[in-house]
Order: C-alpha cells, then structure tokens, then sequence
C-alpha cells in the first residue's frame, strides 16, 4: 500500500494528540479498536489505519494513568520502610541516584524516585537492593507559563519523587541484582569510556567528547551549554545519524577485513548499533538514527532499495508505540523534523545544481553542506523557538564550519577509546590531535555565541504559526501538484488571516501574572495601554528573563523594587543585561546590603529613571490608577536612624482598574504603618510570603480583601491559612499551584492557573 509507513504514523500520532485533549474511557476505545480492525479484514485496509489510531490512543491512556498515579502518590511526606533497586548510578560524583520501588512497607511498591545519599563517598552501585525507613518528597519544581514543567516532566518518567537519607541509614541486602548484560557488560564499558576520556582530557574538552561520544552532558556546565546553544550547534551534543552513520562506516570498512561474511557483517552492524544505543542510554535522537541506520543496512546487504522517508517513518512509529509520550519530547521532535526536512528539501535544492557549471569540490564540500543546514533549520526553527524563544540566524555558517570538525572528531573519540587498552601511547598521539579539534571547535562556537546581534527573541509562536509555517514549507516543494497546491494555499491564507484578525482584535486585557520561584516574589503587569510593569523579580534566577523572552519581551517600562531585600531585587541583576528597563521605582537606596547599593548604582549607570516611592505619590501613564501608601520620608528615616525593619520600608503599591483593586504591599509587617489609609483592595497580594506576623486580623480588618494571593515557596502558617478562612477571604497558594494569572476586562475578573486552565 502506497505510503503505509506515513499513514500508519499519522494515525499513532493522532490517537496519541486525541487523548491529550480529551478523556476517553479506554473500554470505548478497545471497542472501537476492535471494531475498525474486523471491519479492516473486509475492506481495502483504511480501517485498519483507524484500529492502529484506537490503539494508539488505548497505549497512551495507560501511560498516562501511571503518570497520574505518580502524581498522586497517596503517601508523600508520610514515614516508610521502602525498598529499593540502583537502576542507576551518578554519570559523576554525585550522592544522587536512581531507583526503582520494589516494596513500600511489606506491599509490592511501584515508580522510581531520585535517592540522594548523604555520604563523602559512593557507596551503591547499579543492581543493590536497598531498605531504609524514610519519606518520598513530592518534587517541588516551580510552574510557570510557557516554561517547562519538571514536576510533570519526572511524572511522565514514572518517577514519584525525591528520598533523603544519610549513608548509615541505608542497608544494603542484596549486590549485583540488575541486568546481567548491562551489570556485566554495559556499565564497567561506560565506566571504562569515562574513565578514558577522564585520563587524556581534561575540563571544556572532556565534557565536549563527552556530549559527541556518549550524549552526556549532565556533567558539562551551563555556560558551555548556553555556547553550543547560542552558537546553533546543540545538536552535535545529541547521539544522531552523524554518529551512527560514522560508527557503521567504520563496521562496514574492518569487517570484511578480518573475514567476516555478508550476513554476519549485517548481524554484527546490527547488534553493535542496539549494543551502543543501551550504552548511550536509549534516547529519543539516538533511537531515531539507530532504527534508521538499521533499515539502511538492511536494505544494502538485502539488495533492496531503501527509502530514507520509510526509515524515518518506521522510526517513529516504533518509538511512538513503545513510548508515546516522546512525542512531546524536545530531542524527538527536533530530530525528527531536522532529518525529515533533509530528506525532503535537500534533493529539492541540490537538484537546482546538476545543470549549473561548478567544481565538483565546491559542490559536494560547500554547496552541499550548505544546503544540507539549511534544510535542518527550516526543519527546527520553529519548535526551537517554541521551546526556547530564541534562534540564531548565523547557525547555518556556523554548521558549515563545525560539523565537519565534529566529522573528524568522533572517528578519533571511538579510536582513542579502542587503541587505550591496546597501545596507549598511540591512543596518546591521537588524543593530541583530537584536543585540537576540541578546542578548535569550542573557539568557534564561542566566536559565533559572542555574537549577540545574532540571536533572535521574537518570542514563542502560536502552535497555529508553527503548522502554517510547515505547511508553505509543503507547498513550495509540491508545488507542481495542482489541487494540493491549492487546497494548501486556501488553508494558508485562511489561517494567516485568523492569526493577523486574533493579534489585531484580540480583547485588551489587563494580565497580572503571579510568578512561582524558588525564592521571593516576581510580579509581572501587561498594563491596558499595552506597557508592562514588573514588581520585583526574586532571587537571582532564571525564571523570570525566560518568561519575558517567551512572550517577546524585550524592554520593561515599569519596575519596582519593593524593598531591599535579596529574594525581590536579585533578580534585577540578570534583567538590566538582557532587557531595557525604562523606570524604576525603589523604596531606598539605604543598606547595609552591599549587593543591594551596587545595583542601584548599576542601574543609574544604564540611564534608568529611579524614583524613590513616596506616600501619595501617583504612578501616571500605566492606564489605571496607581498610588503608593508607604514609604513615605518620615518612615524612610527612621529606617536610616535603624530604627525600623527592612521589610517595613516595603513599597505598599496600590492599583485600580475598572473599579477592580489590587493592593501589593511587599513584605511589610507591620500594618499599623497603613491603617487610616485608603489601602481596601479587592485582591491582596499577602505580604511576607504569609507570614504570621504579616498577615494579621489588623491587616485583613484594614484591607478587607475578597481574595489573597501567597506567594513565595515558604510553607503557609496554618494558624494564617485559618484566620483567611475566618474571614472568608479565597486564597490561591502559588507554592502549592503554581503561577496565577488573573485577567481583567471591564469588570470580569478570570483566575486561571500557570497552563492556561481556569479556577472558575
């Protein structure tokens, strides 16, 4: 049947996108399943496509049941006696490994948990069984729009959450209980490549081999990261088809060398490519070229005609039947649509050329590359700025310089490692010139990553853009064939106009995001005059510049620092690089906090407008009304005199909007400063993350709040929580939920939580 391979994979893809958007009970689509299959047997074979698409939807369904029982695990934080099984050992010195619940006091136990181990050495290894009384920890990742939510990303894995124990509290009752291929083979084989590489390298370069031989990067750090990414060379720390297309090169020229016959090279190739994807931990890209890498060779040893589309598309199909969950996986998707897209377009391109007069060296060593980038940008483009708001334009040159160093690099990385044992001092020779090419190519990327004027952050595009942008990419290349060349063109203009009609007539909210961070407060204001306003910004951390990119946020009109204190102006110090911060609004430029002084002088550097907040100072050209209640001079020296608390010199900042207000008074604690003042809000931002000393009947008989909003990752007090109960006051907890976002039109108040679903 022509293009089964597509249709088959389009209707697993669907069934898995169904049941992400809705909920089906499994017995109906079982039902269905066996309905389309019987009806199948009779047919052409459509109906077949549609009993895969049930049962596609029937696996993810059960994948996702077990996800939701993770997340729900009915004894967090309670004292177990749980057994344990290493599945996983630390890549390097850590005290955090992974294992698998075997029992939970005397009952068959279910999931994984991360257990970190208080000791100076390691003291498990991959296989122990281990018992120990403790609690599983739900994970306490913060949640916010547009950004990854790790809580869900663990649970997707099967994994329930954290164990803390010290190194006596641990038993060991059993060794050596794993796998016997991976205890036996596969492990001391990964120690050993580390253990190499360790031995000839050392720091950036070590951690480079490391992403290129093993697609290890959890030992590399986050500024060499952010060069690679920076840079649009990621992909080169991901185990791909460059990897496997090496590796089998190398199978394919020493096999037949040492006598080997045709079908026992094919069986060998075959094994040796499973044998490495266990080593590199079966991930998604690895997977994706591994399984094609396997259907080429069949193909050439079977004398067969291979289709790479049919590979790619088997590919995915196994992936996807094994874990649909992948499908949300970056490093799937992203592998996915860079070899689709080289598939599709670069014969296209490259065909433009067999009639231009060119050198041949130009046009398989410049040309060919050059097209072969493109097609991979075309390809990730947009998911890269789906995900992370960012692109760099030059990626494509900075490919044409790169990849082929990575091509030269990895025969030597799997050579030093083969040669080490052998004869070590030309394993020594090789790993001289394999340093240089590391460090030739670390330049590089970093030249390209320096270059700021490159990176792009127009934010993240509407799931709608991406599809219509992959769909003019169709319509160009099939652009010959008629009626789908005009079906496409229909659909294009008709989403385009909705897309321009959507941002044009989009309703002007007035948004107010509640931020959830590790540390402190981050307020985040898209005003009715569309300017924005930020009320600080935490800890120093990431959360908050990633949230602005991913909304497309280049300057901040307005900003507060509500007091000095580090876990609401650290933040500030990451925001004044990346983002152009017109005013400021700070309470003082007083204290003791050194840190705190030089970045006040570090903002007035940049040409930043401060103000110093005022009692009845009003804050003009927001769109609303906006007047401050505290500080004011008197209050501001006292605090001088260190007479007052720091968080009483707290910005008390009040906002009205269509009879609707707001009131954020920062970490202030005592009330009394604002008593007699008009601060009665509808919404009150709880001062001190909920304090009990904050939240006081004074503050609630003064403010009179309908609702309160608690921010920061400190557990509430219950004695609060019950007071905000007496007073019937509705609360939203961002520890507990996660970002608030609360959207105002005309006098409609929405609450809705950081994925986009309503409270009521």
């Amino acid at each position: 049947m022509r293009y089964a391979t597509l249709k088959a994979l389009i209707a697993i893809v669907g069934g898995i996108l169904l049941m992400q958007v809705a909920s089906i009970s499994t017995l109906y689509l079982l039902i269905s399943a066996i309905v389309a299959l019987v009806l199948g047997i009779f047919t052409k074979g459509y109906l077949l496509y549609l009993a895969l698409f049930f049962a596609s939807a029937i696996n993810f369904n059960q994948q996702k049941l077990s996800q939701s029982i993770a997340a729900s695990f009915p004894h967090f934080d309670t004292p177990l006696k749980i057994r344990l099984q290493i599945v996983e050992e630390p890549i390097v010195f850590s005290n955090r490994y992974t294992a698998k619940i075997l029992a939970i006091n005397n009952s068959v136990g279910f999931g994984k948990v991360f257990l970190f181990v208080k000791s100076e050495e390691r003291i498990l290894s991959y296989g122990d069984i281990v018992e120990c009384e403790s609690k599983i920890v739900p994970f306490d990742f913060p949640r916010n729009p547009n950004l990854i939510d790790y809580n869900q990303y663990y649970h997707k894995q099967g994994y329930l959450g954290n164990i803390f124990v010290s190194g006596s509290e641990i038993k060991v009752l059993k060794t050596k209980q794993g796998n016997r291929i991976t205890q036996s083979l596969i492990i001391p084989l990964r120690q050993y490549f580390f253990k190499t590489i360790d031995t000839f390298f050392d720091a950036d370069e070590k951690d480079l081999l490391l992403g290129f031989v093993l697609g290890e990067k959890r030992g590399m750090s986050q500024s060499m990261r952010a060069t690679f990414a920076d840079a649009g060379v990621a992909h080169i720390l991901a185990i791909s088809g460059l990897h496997m297309a090496i590796l089998i090169g190398i199978l394919i020229l020493l096999l037949p060398i040492v006598g080997i016959r045709r079908i026992g090279q094919l069986v060998i190739i075959i094994l040796i490519t499973i044998f490495y994807l266990a080593i590199i931990g079966f991930r998604y890209s690895a997977v994706r070229a591994g399984l094609m890498a396997i259907c080429a060779c069949l193909g050439l040893f079977l004398e067969r005609n291979y289709e790479p589309r049919n590979g790619l598309f088997i590919a995915g199909i196994i992936i996807l039947l094994i874990s649909p969950q992948a499908l949300n996986d970056v490093s799937f998707q992203l592998s996915f649509s860079a070899t689709l897209a080289i598939i599709l377009i670069t014969p296209k391109l490259y065909g433009t050329l067999k009639d231009k007069r060119m050198p041949k060296i130009i046009k398989n060593y410049l040309v060919l590359p050059l097209i072969v980038s493109f097609s991979a940008t075309i390809g990730t483009a947009p998911i890269l700025l789906y995900h992370f708001f960012r692109f760099p334009i030059l990626t494509i040159w900075a490919n044409l310089l790169i990849v082929p160093l990575v091509s030269l690099a990895l025969p030597l990385g799997f050579l030093v490692l083969l040669l080490n044992p052998l004869f070590k001092p030309l394993a020594q020779i090789y790993a001289n010139t394999l340093w240089l090419l590391l460090k030739l190519i670390i330049f590089i990327s970093e030249k390209f990553a320096n270059l700021s004027w490159q990176i792009i952050e127009p934010g993240r595009p509407s799931m709608l853009l991406i599809l219509l942008f992959y769909l003019g990419v169709l319509v160009i290349l099939f652009w010959k064939k008629a009626l789908l060349r005009k079906i496409s063109i229909a659909i294009l203009l008709i989403g385009l106009n909705f897309e321009v009609g959507k941002s044009i007539l989009q309703p002007n909210y007035f948004t107010i995001t509640f931020l959830d961070l590790r540390q402190g407060d981050a307020i985040f204001l898209e005003l009715p005059n569309r300017r924005k306003m930020l009320i600080d910004a935490g800890e120093e951390n990431e959360i908050v510049p990633q949230f602005l990119k991913s909304k497309g946020i280049k300057s901040i009109d307005f900003a507060v620092i509500s007091h000095p204190h580090l876990d609401h102006y650290g933040g500030f110090r990451n925001l004044l690089n990346d983002f152009k911060i017109l005013n400021i609004i700070v309470a003082t430029d007083k204290s003791k906090d050194t840190v705190y002084t030089n970045l006040i002088d570090g903002i007035k550097r940049k040409g930043v407008n401060v103000f110093y907040a005022d009692r009845w100072q009003a804050i003009k050209g927001l769109g609303l009304k906006a007047e401050i209640f505290s500080p004011d001079r008197e209050i501001r020296r006292i605090y001088a005199l260190e007479a007052l608390k720091i968080n009483d010199i707290s910005i008390v900042l009040k906002l009205e909007y269509n009879n609707i207000s707001f009131l954020f008074p920062g970490d202030l604690d005592d009330a009394e400063l604002i008593a007699n003042l008009p601060v009665q809000s509808c919404i009150l931002k709880s001062p001190h993350h909920a304090s009990k000393k904050a939240n006081n009947p004074l503050l609630f008989d003064i403010v009179k709040p309908e609702y309160i909003i608690i921010t920061g990752r400190k557990k509430v007090n219950q004695e609060v929580l019950d007071l905000i109960e007496q007073y019937q006051i509705k609360s939203f907890n961002i520890r507990k939920d996660g970002a608030l976002i609360i959207k105002i039109k005309k006098t409609k108040v929405n609450f809705e939580r950081f994925n986009g679903q309503r409270y009521f």
